[in-house]
């Protein structure tokens, strides 16, 4: 644990934002403290709120998913993907009328991503003491992350993130790394048919053990996709961190320019696909040296 007092992200929608303050207010009376600032968090020059809410997710020692008959599933979506991709323990918490469905909404990717995780209902007392002393259980320790179970013996040194409609340009980016030495993860490529679970955690074990990225996108919609901004935002944050030293690099495709990338994006390199970018590209991931 890094504090005495656990540390909380309330993964919630805006429609939910009331009810997340009062669930704030009362753990903070049990000496738990919540990362979601409730009054206002001004940004700094150069700050990204995506990437602040990032942070705050891997700081988090827990992370609540707060459900509730109004809530817009895409809000929470966006942060469940990140405390996913961060393998945080997740606890989901009902709010409101408990005699709705669970979960009350019809997103089958939230359902998949809250999928197994143990929940309570905020109104009932008990289940709100149980709740505390969860997140104030200490945390075991984890052994060390196996690598994707479909080829353990492979260690991956660059990790390529795409939309799938961007497949075909990442297959060619991943044919010319491959050709230069370097060892590459593209899920379509480096992953056999395995059930959505199993793949979910292949993928994110090869993320964690990749020392750079490469981000392939057509378009800058695709770069802010699913999984997509989920798993380069993570990447970013862990380099930030100084847990990784590796480089970014965005491979620009059909006319995609570096003042349309996400700003976090834009402050690395990013390299037309043509002969001379996809060169460009192998000296960033494929040297010793990392930036």
């Amino acid at each position: 644990m890094k504090n005495e007092e656990p540390e909380t992200w309330i993964a919630h929608s805006e429609s939910d934002r009331d009810s997340a303050r009062l669930l704030s207010e009362g753990l903070d009376r049990q000496r738990i403290s919540v990362l979601n600032d409730y009054i206002e968090y001004r940004l700094r020059s150069g700050e990204d709120e995506r990437d602040v809410v990032t942070q705050s997710i891997s700081r988090a020692d827990h992370v609540l998913a707060l459900i509730s008959p109004n809530t817009n599933a895409e809000d929470v979506i966006s942060q469940m993907r990140r405390a996913r991709c961060l393998h945080k323990a997740i606890t989901v918490v009902f709010v409101g009328n408990c005699q709705w469905a669970s979960p009350p909404v019809s997103s089958t990717e939230l359902v998949e991503l809250l999928s197994g995780c143990p929940h309570v209902y905020y109104a009932a007392k008990r289940t709100f003491v149980d709740l505390v002393a969860r997140i104030k259980q200490p945390a075991p320790e984890e052994p060390d992350r196996p690598l994707p179970q479909t080829d353990a013996h492979t260690h991956y040194g660059v990790f390529m993130s795409k939309k799938s409609e961007d497949y075909p340009l990442a297959k060619r980016v991943y044919d010319f790394l491959r050709s230069k030495g370097a060892n590459v993860f593209l899920s379509e490529e480096s992953l056999p048919a395995v059930g959505s679970a199993e793949y979910m955690k292949a993928i994110d074990a090869a993320l964690e053990q990749a020392e750079h990225l490469v981000v392939v996108g057509s378009k800058a919609d695709n770069l802010l996709s699913g999984w997509v901004e989920a798993e380069w935002r993570v990447f970013i944050n862990e380099k930030r961190s100084g847990r990784k030293q590796g480089n970014v690099v965005t491979v620009l495709c059909h006319g995609l320019t570096p003042d349309l990338l996400p700003m976090s994006l834009r402050y690395y390199e990013a390299v037309p696909l043509t002969e001379e970018g996809l060169a460009r590209l192998a000296q960033y991931v494929t040297s010793a040296s990392s930036k």
